[in-house]
């Protein structure tokens, strides 16, 4: 079997992690926000309803089939992560994200069922490893036109002033949405932009990643 090829992390998952490993698992839901004894629980109860169902299928839901094997995976995620807790976890639907700097865990947990793995994310050399985690705000990226990636906070009314202003500088801001309702970012081409930006936003700038290049690090 053709093993899933690992795509390149350019920054750190939630400031911490340099993998990751996005599981397809039926009862990911389960992980969500709760122990690993809890987990553990909600897993011995899903056995049970299994075992006294009359064709050894549990119904969560009139269309969510529940069976033997969907517990037995993640049984098996949960057995690597017991006892740790170098490692964080996102939910999305079925979907169960684990995160960890940790290679070996990511490896293994790749390995429990290789046909459910999405994707695994890794950084592309020691040296890019040990780079983002020291340095929690770069984002090593070879092709970038902008320095900096600027995140802010939902700017209200403010938001089409700041639009206005933007757009007198084209080759300078770089803008993917307008910031009004929701957190938005954008880039800009350099320092003395970013200052402006910080004088324009105040305090709704949020958090500015300097973009690097390899040959920088």
């Amino acid at each position: 079997m053709k093993r899933l090829k690992p795509q390149k992390v350019s920054k750190l998952f939630y400031d911490k992690y340099v993998f990751k490993v996005a599981l397809n698992c039926k009862l990911a839901s389960e992980f969500r926000d709760v122990t690993v004894e809890q987990v553990q629980g909600a897993l011995d109860i899903f056995i049970q309803k299994i075992a006294n169902s009359k064709n050894g299928i549990y119904h969560r839901r009139p269309w969510d089939e529940i069976l033997v094997d969907d517990v037995s995976y993640a049984d098996s995620i949960l057995s690597l992560l017991r006892g740790r807790e170098d490692y964080a976890l996102r939910v999305e639907s079925s979907t169960l994200n684990i995160y960890s700097n940790d290679e070996t865990l990511i490896d293994e947990l790749a390995k429990l069922r290789p046909l459910s793995v999405w994707g695994i994310y890794k950084p592309a050399s020691g040296k890019i490893k040990d780079y983002l985690l020291a340095n929690k705000n770069k984002v090593v990226w070879e092709n970038y036109t902008h320095k900096y990636k600027v995140t802010v906070n939902a700017l209200g009314d403010n938001a089409d002033a700041f639009v206005d202003w933007a757009k007198q500088m084209p080759n300078k801001v770089k803008l993917n949405r307008v910031p009004k309702q929701s957190e938005a970012y954008f880039y800009v081409s350099d320092l003395k932009v970013l200052s402006l930006c910080k004088l324009f936003l105040g305090g709704k700038l949020r958090r500015v990643d300097e973009m690097v290049k390899e040959s920088e690090i």
